[in-house]
């Protein structure tokens, strides 16, 4: 995380789809945010006014069924596109978990903590 960034002020951010992400992430990681008390919107270029723009990359492999092996996410400021924060997991074939656990690992790793509750 950028020392002067203060992630507790941002209240509303646009996921970016990554652009070969067939499974849609952006999705599940804007359903993910509410749990955080955070507003989210997702679009393929996000020009939204919003206080982030969250990027992601994913990995999936191929061990008797896909999995996702890496995650990865940044946080930018809108304006300047500077890097705010960043996250990523990494799990092998037998430490997998699903989509909506690893994305969870990641925003915990960002230092957000879930709404009671969730």
């Amino acid at each position: 995380m950028t020392p002067t960034a203060d992630l507790g002020k941002i209240k509303s951010i646009c996921v970016e789809h990554f652009e070969p992400d067939g499974r849609h992430l952006n999705v599940t990681i804007a359903e993910e945010l509410t749990k955080f008390n955070i507003k989210s919107s997702t679009a393929e270029k996000c020009t939204d006014n919003v206080d982030a723009i969250l990027t992601y990359r994913d990995k999936w492999m191929w061990d008797l069924t896909m999995y996702m092996i890496s995650l990865s996410i940044k946080l930018n400021d809108p304006n300047t596109g500077f890097p705010l924060a960043y996250g990523q997991a990494l799990h092998s074939s037998l430490t997998r978990q699903t989509p909506q656990e690893t994305i969870n690992e990641v925003l915990t790793k960002l230092k957000w903590t879930p709404k009671s509750g969730q």
